[in-house]
């Protein structure tokens, strides 16, 4: 139903590539992450998958033909019928689900089964054919059970960071991780100062309906009082240096759960707040979804082998 190719992974039966790393005349592109989306010549994606594509491409010549489809809505590409379900991982993103010949396939891009506060809960559908992520496909990366007190676990090392008379600055991908965070801070109340970029994408998340009060943007030097500030890893990189004010660092991301993170991670403490599944929810997926055949992709290769071990037909794509 589907094969493998150079720029991806391309649905055989629609002419349709699912999240093509190279540009391509139609593609699926499942969220507005930077390794996710690309100026193909016709993209089939979310209305905020969308917005996201009109704000990174605004300033190219050519910008691709945008086929919008809200979630649970129907179309119809030759002998095969496509439906977009929520994925839960970013505002937009979705999984595809095709059907031909009565054989149902789904590809789920990046997703989490966890709800949060700026993203659609998952939609998990049952299918026969499964192409899922395994990012975090190591039985080591177990934290969404514990999601509930993240919340809090935040909150308390803002206010320590606070009482040292320290600026907390907590680090978090600018689209996605950095709107969960700053809707977590705002429940607390903080005051918050943020990339330039960071809001820019959040006014995006307003547009489309999240409940998230503008920040002010973080200037070069500025009178932080009792600010927490909300930076992006490679942001604070390179400017770490002219931070020159008493400040500790709070990475979130769902590696601080587990020994394989990126040596290239500066920060002081972690918290693993992902917007991936964790091994334990990419188990219940499978179950959920009662695949009979499964490919994964991404993340640690040896989750096909766990999965074979008990009782899936299970197989890992190098991409």
């Amino acid at each position: 139903m589907f094969e493998l190719q150079e720029k991806g992974i391309r649905l055989k039966s629609a002419e349709l590539f699912l999240d093509a790393r190279r540009v391509v005349p139609f593609s699926f592109v499942s969220h507005g992450h930077s390794d996710h989306l690309r100026n193909h010549r016709r993209i089939l994606l979310t209305p905020p998958t969308a917005s996201f594509y009109r704000h990174f491409y605004a300033r190219r010549k050519r910008q691709a033909e945008l086929i919008t489809m809200n979630f649970g809505e129907p179309l119809e590409i030759g002998e095969t019928r496509i439906v977009l379900l929520p994925a839960g991982h970013i505002l937009g993103s979705a999984m595809i689900l095709a059907e031909h010949r009565g054989v149902r396939f789904l590809y789920t891009g990046d997703f989490k089964l966890a709800p949060d506060l700026t993203s659609e809960p998952i939609q998990v559908p049952e299918a026969d054919i499964l192409l899922m992520e395994s990012t975090f496909g190591h039985p080591e990366y177990r934290f969404h059970r514990k999601r509930d007190r993240l919340p809090e676990r935040i909150a308390d090392w803002v206010r320590q960071t606070q009482r040292k008379n320290t600026v907390p600055v907590v680090l978090a991908y600018t689209l996605g991780k950095a709107q969960e965070a700053v809707a977590i801070l705002q429940r607390f109340d903080f005051p918050l100062c943020v990339q330039p970029e960071i809001e820019r994408l959040s006014a995006i998340y307003r547009r489309h309906g999240v409940r998230l009060s503008p920040c002010r943007a973080f200037p070069e030097e500025a009178d932080l009082g009792n600010d927490v500030l909300v930076l992006s890893p490679a942001f604070y990189r390179r400017n770490a240096a002219r931070m020159t004010f008493p400040h500790r660092t709070l990475f979130l991301s769902g590696w601080a759960a587990g020994n394989h993170t990126p040596s290239w991670y500066l920060w002081d403490d972690a918290l693993p707040l992902s917007d991936h599944a964790d091994f334990d929810e990419l188990m219940d997926f499978v179950a959920r979804v009662r695949p009979k055949k499964i490919f994964t992709l991404h993340g640690f290769p040896e989750f096909a082998d766990i999965l074979q071990r008990v009782g899936f037909d299970a197989a890992h794509l190098p991409l």
